[in-house]
């Protein structure tokens, strides 16, 4: 999900002509891509261009254009680059394949903003999506994701993730004041609505999260073992 948010946003964000189409081949896999990508296409307001999406089982990745001669596989911004250099491009296609090759932009964004209630509840993010994945650096421990677990009330604390449909944690967290947890998919919609977001870095480098998220406009990244200083009310 996140993947998808970040690559749409890098697209919406170039000023492509308004009738220029962007065609998104994404793998079809066990881990729900199909709704999740549905679900974002609702999220962002105005979208400006004709954007529809198709599933493929191929498991491959890349991106590449269609200037009528065959796909041409290269690096995300190189693609592009290379798309918007074609004189009759309002007539070709984008193709994007699932990938995330570039992050530095600011996200496109959402229907759905930040209420910017500083007295809002606190949204926490984790561990139970990825309950079937293997255990990540990414991840909190047992004993930390329980601690975090039993804070959930559903009115002080919520916990984000697959408890709750898409549209459902979006309006949570518009109403929280900040969002705290693991850095993933629900990162990456905060950029595009603008929540305030506090990144726990459990066994990741900071270097290495922030590279995600260079232009996120209201995130910070913590050591875990300082997370309860931001769990109080």
């Amino acid at each position: 999900m996140g993947d998808f948010i970040a690559s749409t946003s890098f697209f919406l964000t170039y000023k492509l002509k308004e009738d220029s189409h962007i065609i998104f081949h994404i793998p079809t896999t066990n881990r729900g891509y199909e709704l999740r990508v549905a679900a974002v296409m609702s999220m962002f307001e105005n979208i400006p261009y004709n954007v529809t999406y198709e599933f493929d089982n191929s498991g491959s990745s890349g991106t590449g254009f269609n200037d009528g001669e065959g796909l041409s596989s290269k690096y995300c911004l190189l693609a592009f680059t290379a798309f918007n250099k074609i004189p009759n491009k309002n007539k070709c296609n984008f193709i994007y394949r699932h990938d995330t090759a570039s992050t530095e932009h600011l996200y496109w964004p959402s229907k759905k903003k930040w209420e910017a209630n500083r007295n809002g509840p606190i949204g926490i993010y984790l561990n139970h999506e990825y309950q079937n994945l293997e255990v990540s650096s990414k991840f909190f421990n047992e004993q930390d994701n329980l601690f975090l677990n039993s804070l959930i009330d559903n009115h002080n604390y919520f916990s984000l993730g697959q408890t709750h449909t898409f549209e459902e944690n979006i309006d949570i967290m518009s109403k929280c004041r900040y969002i705290i947890g693991l850095e993933g998919g629900w990162t990456h919609a905060s950029h595009s609505m603008r929540v305030p977001y506090i990144i726990c870095a459990n066994q990741r480098p900071l270097n290495e999260i922030k590279k995600f998220h260079p232009k996120h406009p209201n995130l910070q990244i913590i050591d875990t073992q300082n997370m309860r200083d931001f769990l109080v009310l």
